[in-house]
C-alpha cells in the first residue's frame, strides 16, 4: 500500500504510516532527507507496537503526545 500527502512529509506523520505497516510513501522531495534520518533512526516493531499502542487510545491528544516521542530533533 502507498500513501501519499503531506502526512508523509511530517516525520512524526512517517513514523505512524511506518507503525501501521505502510511501505511506501509518497512526500515532498524537500522532505526526504528529514524522513529517510528520522526512520533510519527507528525499529519498525517499535514503530509497530507504538502504533498498536494508539489503537487503544480514544483521545487524539494522547495519540499524538505518544507519536511525538517518536521525532528526534536534529543537532
Amino acid at each position: 500500500m502507498t500513501v501519499c500527502g503531506e502526512i508523509g512529509s511530517d516525520p512524526v506523520g512517517a513514523c505512524l504510516l511506518v507503525g501501521l505497516g505502510i511501505q511506501s510513501i509518497s512526500m515532498n522531495p524537500s522532505a526526504i532527507a528529514v524522513i529517510r534520518k528520522e526512520l533510519s533512526n527507528k525499529y519498525y516493531k517499535d514503530l509497530k507496537m507504538m502504533a498498536e499502542e494508539s489503537l487503544t487510545h480514544q483521545d487524539s491528544a494522547e495519540i499524538l503526545k505518544l507519536w511525538n516521542k517518536c521525532y528526534t530533533t536534529a543537532d
